[in-house]
Formats: C-alpha cells, sequence, structure tokens
C-alpha cells in the first residue's frame, strides 16, 4: 500500500469558498420527507407544504438562528460571530477537499459525463459509490474541524440532543445541508444563551461523528485520497479521513508543566534511559510511517515508572515531555501530550472504555509524535481478576491489553506509552508482562544531587553564594552549641541523636553543600522524607524570605507599584525580599521532618 503523504491546503484556496458557503449559511432550501404539515413557529422556520404532505420544503436561515439567541440586539455578540466564523472557514475547508477529493478520483469526470448524459450504466454505480464518498468526507471534515476549534470551551451542556435522522450520504451538498438544518433546529431549541450555543455546536458535531461511524463508506483501500494527510497552518488543523486529529477535541486537556534537563536532580538511572528514549522517539520517519530502532528491533517505547510517592516521577515525566516537544521544535515535527488519569472513569457501562479509546488513538496518530501518560496505573487498570476490579477499570485495562499486546498492537514508534504506578505489584499482571521496560526512581538521592538542588533554587537568594551565615538573633549564647541549638529547635529524640551525629561528622550547617549531605543522612534514615518533600521544604523558605510588609504608599498611588509591568514587579519585591540564613533553612527542615517522620519508623 502506498504510504500517506502530508499536504498543505492553501490559504487561497480555502478563502475562495467564502463567499459561496456564506451564501448557505444565510439561506438554503432543505426538502424533507415527512408525514402531516409542520406549522411555523418563529419567522425562522417558514415550511411551505407540498403535495399530499409528504415532503415538506424549507428556508433554514443558520445565521438568523444563531443571532435569533439575543433578539434585543440585531447584531451578533462575540461569541455568535465566534461560531459562524467558524462554521463558515470549517465549510470552506471541507469545500476545498471535496474538490481535491474530486480531482484525485474521477468524481469531476463522472459528474461531467452525467451531466451530458454521456454516462454510461455501467459506470452509475461507481458515480453513486465516489457520491457517497464524498459526502462522507465533507461531513467528517466538518465536524472534526469544529471540535477543534470549539471544544476547548469550558461551557457544558447538560441535556442530550436527539439524534440526526435520515441521514443520507447521496451528495456532499445535500449532506451537509441535512446537518446544518440539524444544526439549525437543535440550536432553535436547546441554545438559550451564547454559552450554550457553544456547547449545543460541540455536542451537535460529536453526534455527527457518531452517526458517521454507522455509514463509513466501503471500498476506499484502492483510493490514493484516503491514504492522505492534510493540514490546515493557520489553525494547526490536521485531518485524515480515518484518524483523529492530533489535537484532542474530546475534552479541554489540563496545561501541562514541562521540566528542562537542568531542573531534574537525582534519579539518575531513570534519566539517562529517558534521555536515550527521547532522542530514538524523533527518529520517526513520517513519510514511511515507521522508526528505523523498529526494524532494527533496538528498542523498547512503552515502560513502566514507579517509585514510592514524591520520588520524582511525575517530573521525570515532565522532563520526558519537554526534551521530546524540544527536539520537535527544532526538527518543525508536530507534538502531543496527553495523560490519562482517574477522571477518565465512569460509573456508566462503556464510557470508560470510550475515554481509554479515544486516549489511545489520540497518542497512536501516524501523524505526530505524542506521549501518552497513564498517571496512577496501578488504580486505572485494577486487577486481573474482574471481580476484584471496578467495571470501569476492567474496561481500560482490556483497551490498553489490546493495544500492547492484542490484536489491535502495532508500533509505528511514533509515540510512548508511560505507565506510572507507586506500587507496581498491584499493577496488572497481564500489563506487565507486555511492557519489558520497568525504570525505578530513587529511594534516596545523593548528597551531591540534593545539594545542586539547593544552589539550583536557593542561590539566588542566599546571603554570600554557597555560604549561608547563621543568624546572630540565633546563635548560640553559651558554651554548649549543640546543647543550646538542640533545645532551641525542640527536636524529637530520633531526629536530635541524627543531628548530633550530623554536627559531629561535617560541624555546623553554614553551607548548601552541608545541609546537601544533612537532607541526604536524613533521607537515609527516614525514605519518606522524599524528593517532594524537600521541594516543599524549598518553597517554605522562600516564602519566609517574602514575608515582608508592603509599603502603604503602593497600595495609595497606583503608579507607584500597581500599574507597573510584570518585571518592575518583580524586580521591586526582589529588592525587599529578605535574604534567607542557616537557622531559617535548619529550622523549617526540622518543621517538616519532625511531621513527616512521626508517621513512618526509621530504617535500622
Amino acid at each position: 500500500m502506498e504510504h500517506p503523504q502530508l499536504i498543505a491546503l492553501q490559504e487561497s484556496t480555502i478563502t475562495a469558498y467564502y463567499q459561496h458557503v456564506y451564501g448557505t449559511l444565510t439561506e438554503f432550501n432543505y426538502s424533507i420527507l415527512g408525514t402531516q404539515e409542520r406549522p411555523s413557529t418563529t419567522p425562522i422556520w417558514p415550511y411551505t407544504t407540498t403535495s399530499g404532505n409528504t415532503i415538506q420544503q424549507r428556508k433554514v436561515k443558520l445565521i438568523q438562528c444563531i443571532t435569533h439567541i439575543t433578539p434585543h440586539n440585531p447584531l451578533a455578540s462575540e461569541k455568535q460571530y465566534y461560531v459562524i466564523s467558524r462554521l463558515q472557514r470549517g465549510l470552506a475547508i471541507a469545500t476545498a477537499l471535496v474538490e481535491q477529493f474530486s480531482t484525485v478520483t474521477r468524481l469531476k469526470q463522472l459528474q461531467e459525463e452525467n451531466i451530458q448524459s454521456l454516462l454510461p450504466p455501467e459506470k452509475r454505480n461507481e458515480l453513486t459509490l465516489l457520491l457517497s464518498q464524498a459526502s462522507y468526507v465533507a461531513l467528517h471534515c466538518l465536524a472534526h474541524y469544529l471540535l477543534h476549534q470549539l471544544a476547548s470551551s469550558e461551557y457544558s451542556f447538560e441535556q442530550r440532543l436527539p439524534s440526526i435522522k435520515q441521514l443520507k450520504l447521496n451528495s456532499p451538498l445535500d449532506s451537509v445541508k441535512h446537518f446544518l438544518a440539524y444544526l439549525a433546529e437543535v440550536i432553535n431549541s436547546y441554545a438559550k444563551t451564547d454559552q450554550c450555543l457553544i456547547a449545543v455546536v460541540v455536542q451537535a458535531s460529536e453526534i455527527l461523528i457518531d452517526t458517521l461511524r454507522a455509514l463509513r463508506p466501503t471500498q476506499t483501500q484502492n483510493n490514493p485520497f484516503f491514504h492522505t494527510h492534510y493540514h490546515v497552518a493557520q489553525e494547526d488543523f490536521s485531518w485524515t479521513i480515518f484518524l483523529p486529529p492530533h489535537k484532542a477535541y474530546h475534552k479541554k486537556l489540563p496545561p501541562v508543566t514541562f521540566k528542562q534537563p537542568h531542573e531534574v536532580f537525582g534519579n539518575c538511572m531513570a534519566k539517562q534511559e529517558i534521555q536515550k528514549l527521547a532522542k530514538i522517539l524523533v527518529c520517526y520517519d513520517f513519510k514511511r510511517q515507521l522508526n528505523p530502532f523498529i526494524a532494527l528491533g533496538g528498542a523498547h517505547f512503552n515502560f513502566v515508572l514507579s517509585g514510592i510517592p514524591g520520588s520524582g516521577k511525575t517530573t521525570l515525566i515532565q522532563f520526558l515531555a519537554g526534551l521530546v516537544k524540544h527536539y520537535c521544535k527544532v526538527a518543525n515535527y508536530p507534538f502531543y501530550f496527553e495523560n490519562l488519569d482517574i477522571n477518565c472513569l465512569h460509573p456508566f457501562q462503556g464510557h470508560s472504555a470510550a475515554n481509554a479509546n479515544q486516549f489511545i488513538q489520540n497518542v497512536l496518530n501516524p501523524y505526530t509524535i505524542a506521549i501518552g501518560c497513564i498517571d496512577q496505573a496501578d488504580f486505572l487498570t485494577g486487577k486481573q481478576n474482574p471481580q476484584q476490579s471496578a467495571p470501569g477499570q476492567h474496561e481500560i485495562s482490556t483497551a490498553l491489553l489490546d493495544t500492547f499486546c492484542g490484536i489491535r498492537a502495532h508500533t509505528k514508534g511514533n509515540c510512548v506509552f508511560a505507565l506510572v504506578s507507586n506500587n507496581p505489584d498491584n499493577l496488572n499482571p497481564q500489563l506487565k508482562q507486555c511492557i519489558s521496560t520497568h525504570l525505578e526512581t530513587d529511594k534516596v538521592q545523593s548528597s551531591a544531587n540534593l545539594t545542586k538542588l539547593l544552589h539550583h533554587t536557593l542561590s539566588d537568594i542566599a546571603t554570600k553564594g554557597e555560604e549561608v551565615i547563621l543568624n546572630p538573633s540565633c546563635s548560640p549564647s553559651n558554651g554548649d552549641e549543640k546543647e543550646q541549638s538542640s533545645a532551641d529547635l525542640r527536636l524529637s529524640d530520633q531526629l536530635q541523636t541524627l543531628y548530633q551525629e550530623t554536627l559531629i561528622e561535617i560541624g555546623e550547617l553554614n553551607t548548601l553543600s552541608q545541609f546537601g549531605y544533612y537532607l541526604h543522612k536524613i533521607q537515609q534514615t527516614y525514605p519518606q522524607f522524599t524528593y517532594r518533600i524537600i521541594k516543599q521544604i524549598i518553597d517554605a523558605v522562600k516564602a519566609s524570605c517574602l514575608d515582608i510588609s508592603l509599603p502603604d504608599e503602593w497600595f495609595e498611588n497606583p503608579e507607584l507599584f500597581l500599574h507597573k509591568s510584570y518585571e518592575e514587579k518583580v524586580n521591586m519585591l526582589a529588592e525587599l525580599r529578605r535574604p534567607f540564613d542557616a537557622s531559617i533553612l535548619l529550622q523549617i527542615t526540622h518543621n517538616y521532618a519532625e511531621r513527616i517522620l512521626k508517621q513512618t519508623p526509621p530504617i535500622n
């Protein structure tokens, strides 16, 4: 089979259809079958009944239907205008694709012969088939474009819209008119506000996609159009006939914070493996739709990442995503990241499977480099025995197993699935067998890594570079320094012993390197004193340095601060920020340590 090609739709080709599709949105005639005359309830729906009340003609004015949501204002609101403009552009793109389809196939030639009454009877079936395929292309593209542009809205609509009745793929124009007439009807019935308008259009587009699944055209294997990938640069909209766009439309994805290499400390073995995997992933060849490492058999693209809570698993996933995103930006490749979490579980049967399958399809899209993170995989997938798992967990496990080692298992090398687990022993055994690569975070970070973390986060507010001078008010006043320090901090017996041993080994804690060693010593004795707790200590130190009183003049005269630029505000606050000293860092460290260590016994 011929490998898919990448084709960019030119902006001039799309805009050439603006005037034509705007006329369709303004008004068009539509014929439907009916058994009785339906009275007109609003000026938007003037019906004219023909012979025998079997066919109803109506003029559909979709733009007027949208603006009628706010009858007190004859002009379209901002949201109404946006929906109208997306409909216009979506129809223009769909029309351009249908024209491209007619050129690639014999549809245009057969239509011309049919108009001139020169079409032989043996070619009528071919014309009917191509018209059905072109209708599917137009509707499929329009629905995906509307979802691509509107589904990221935070507006929701609780009611369920009716299904699309009697949708036929007779011709692109008639099929599109059928959907636009349905859209006008549901907008007229359900969209009472601008917020509901967007949600109704999104749900109607989803219903159209569900309807098209049952009308999928046949005999597409030898049609080159169905093996071509189209892209619109202005909206970064990618479309392929039987694949979802690389931007997920089914839900609004939360923003993801990507980590840079200098922001990842410790977990050296896992970090090295992730760096190798990121480079291997972007070796994917888009023309062949295959990674050369697949042909050579030298890479495993899916992995399990395990470790105790707070040991840096999320940071490693963010590091992988940030590294791959950087490489994709350099190579001008599309990049996609999605996280499957507990929100995908649904109490109703089949919904969890649908969410998991949509997630898998988005990540497997062969026209993008993608990372799919399955967070809390040990909880999401449940046990191997269905009786020990909720129905939603069993549905997700089945979908993942089908992707990793089932009938649909096929690795192209363009994506990575990362299963993140706090306890890999609770992970579904079948899933663990399907994934050969297992990465584990370090339970104890080295002293050098913790020192690097302190330097990276605190060196800019330290008093003298690496050196951190003790606050004189907290300095010991008598000869017994250790006893005084212990009394001031009110340590428990276990932590006091650990602190005293550290003082004997390296002396007073006056530098970030010494504090890195002390944190490492605490972590060795108490593994629950994790990387996450250390990050919280650093954040608390920074917060204590910003425990300042802002001048009253700033809030009486807004020009002094409130109306300043963001950069100026940061600089002004940085000037007021107090540098921290060793006593602050030591006190906050012991406060967190006492709170955490009471919950877990030490390692003997």
